[in-house]
């Protein structure tokens, strides 16, 4: 009898497991998207970007733009329409058929906050949905300030601004856009560290922002993003291979291949800071000799600025004009060495270096030239970021506009 009662327990274990395996795969089923589901999520977001890009635009000239048929437009622009993203703005005559309704992006579907943290100082702004700054504050880095504090700080500002902006008529925040003067672990959130800040090694950045605000925080080098933010509203727009370099009193490198940010196996791509450019060179604070931040930098100047150098230069102070000279020609090695592995149509300068104007890109330019193949020079440009300081701040909210045209299924 006891045997009977067992096997029948047994089999009763067995069947709930069953079912549990059962309910498992119905849940991961019902869950998961399905292909429908992906290919009208992916013209959604077609649909959402060409009226970005076109606005006002009628109907059918979306149709025409994303190739998608009418139907799927007409359905699917009503969806945007009741989310909020779409704004009518009258009507298009026309000399054949009748006239069509323009239909234009609502830039006031929300708006994005943008921060850049460089060694020097931190910017942050909130914009619309076209980077238009809605409000900004700027303030010095204090490079021996604790973490928490500074980023309390950053919080504190953001949430003055929100409080500013449209008094009753609030803008809701889509996102937080962070560039980082350090490389990032993406997936955690994690800013790593950098010999040029004390204290700042291996802070949950993403975390503290997102527990904060509620929103999506992106996280990236002020490098990436700048690049990303020239490419969207700044001197990239018409080129796919660009390299940015963001020089102040360390470089980084925000590398575009083929229009799409290259960050590489682990997203340590553009560390280029301590590349050497000289063995024999000035020895550097990470202990090795000739790179190109103690060349090709601010560094190079302390204790003046680059905006005293620079005024110097302009009043034809010779040993301003060499040194800065110097610094030229150290950038363009460095630069002619990325030009010969990347092969970008584009270099971009900028950074505070960039506010020395020709006494850095002549010598530079000049450098370049005697280290490449002719025709290789001959089939790029090099010139000085057209978002200037606030590349990198334009960038980071431009992270948060980039995602907020993508929907996921």
């Amino acid at each position: 009898m006891e045997i009977i009662i067992l096997k029948g327990i047994a089999r009763c274990d067995i069947i709930n497991q069953f079912n549990q395996k059962i309910k498992r795969c119905f849940m991961a089923y019902i869950t998961e998207p399905t292909h429908q589901m992906v290919i009208k999520m992916n013209n959604k977001s077609r649909i959402l970007t060409e009226l970005w890009k076109n606005s006002p635009i009628s109907r059918s000239n979306l149709a025409k733009l994303t190739g998608l048929n009418k139907a799927t437009i007409t359905n699917l622009v009503k969806e945007l329409d009741e989310e909020g993203y779409i704004a009518e703005v009258g009507r298009q005559s026309s000399r054949v058929g009748r006239a069509s309704d323009l239909i234009m992006f609502n830039d006031e579907i929300g708006m994005c906050c943008g921060v850049a943290i460089s060694t020097y100082n931190i910017r942050v702004i909130l914009c619309d949905a076209y980077a238009r700054t809605l409000w900004r504050s700027d303030w010095a880095f204090e490079r021996s300030g604790q973490p928490q504090t500074i980023m309390e700080r950053i919080a504190s500002e953001i949430k003055k601004g929100i409080d500013e902006i449209d008094g009753s008529k609030k803008r809701k925040l889509r996102g937080i856009g962070i560039g980082l003067p350090s490389l990032v672990e993406r997936e955690s959130g994690v800013m790593y560290g950098t010999p040029n800040i004390v204290n700042w090694s291996n802070i949950p950045v993403k975390d503290f922002f997102a527990r904060r605000f509620q929103v999506p925080v992106f996280l990236d080098t002020i490098s990436n993003n700048a690049v990303i933010g020239e490419k969207w509203f700044g001197a990239a727009q018409n080129d796919d291979n660009v390299i940015y370099l963001s020089i102040g009193q360390g470089i980084g490198a925000g590398i575009l291949t083929n229009g799409r940010l290259y960050s590489g196996a682990g997203g340590y791509a553009g560390d280029i800071s301590h590349m050497v450019i000289d063995p024999s060179g000035p020895v550097c604070p990470c202990g090795k000799r000739g790179c190109w931040e103690v060349m090709g930098t601010t560094y190079t100047l302390m204790p003046q600025t680059i905006d005293e150098l620079t005024e110097k230069a302009d009043m034809r102070d010779i040993h301003a004009i060499e040194v800065l000279g110097s610094i030229g020609r150290s950038i363009g090695i460095g630069v002619a060495n990325l030009v010969r592995v990347l092969n970008p149509s584009l270099v971009l300068i900028g950074g505070s270096m960039a506010r020395a104007g020709k006494w850095i890109m002549n010598p530079c330019v000049n450098q370049m030239k005697t280290e490449l193949w002719t025709y290789v020079f001959d089939g790029m440009n090099v010139r000085f970021s057209e978002l200037g300081d606030d590349s990198g701040v334009i960038g980071s909210a431009t992270r948060v506009i980039e995602a907020m045209l993508v929907f996921q299924a």
